[in-house]
């Protein structure tokens, strides 16, 4: 005969642990078409500076000058890369900087420097 008996009190705990675990997990899921679909960063892609409102020729008033510079790899050939860009604050020009690094596989110069008017 079976008996019912009380719950052990750490049933609920481990319930609610694997309710949250496969909520987050869903939380991860990529599909096949994100990742086949998803724009791929390459040095043929990155933003240019020219043109916009980051542009150093005509950029007014005291800032900071940053200039990315260095190669990347190209299925064995190895190609040049720079980007340069002018900005009111250092932090602004900083992440420039960092963000232009993504395209590059070796940095040879990444520099903020100020600009006098």
């Amino acid at each position: 005969m079976l008996r019912l008996g009380r719950i052990p009190s750490s049933l609920p705990k481990l319930a609610g642990t694997m309710a949250l675990a496969v909520f987050l997990a869903g939380c991860q899921y990529q599909s096949a078409d994100d990742l086949l679909f998803k724009p791929v960063v390459t040095p043929d892609n990155a933003p240019e500076t020219y043109g916009t409102q980051f542009s150093c020729r005509g950029f007014q008033g005291p800032g900071y000058k940053g200039t990315a510079a260095g190669q990347y790899f190209d299925f064995g050939v190895t190609r040049n890369f720079s980007r340069v860009g002018c900005f009111k604050t250092q932090s602004d020009c900083q992440a420039f900087l960092n963000y232009m690094s993504g395209f590059i596989d070796q940095v040879v110069y990444s520099r903020c420097q100020p600009v006098r008017v």
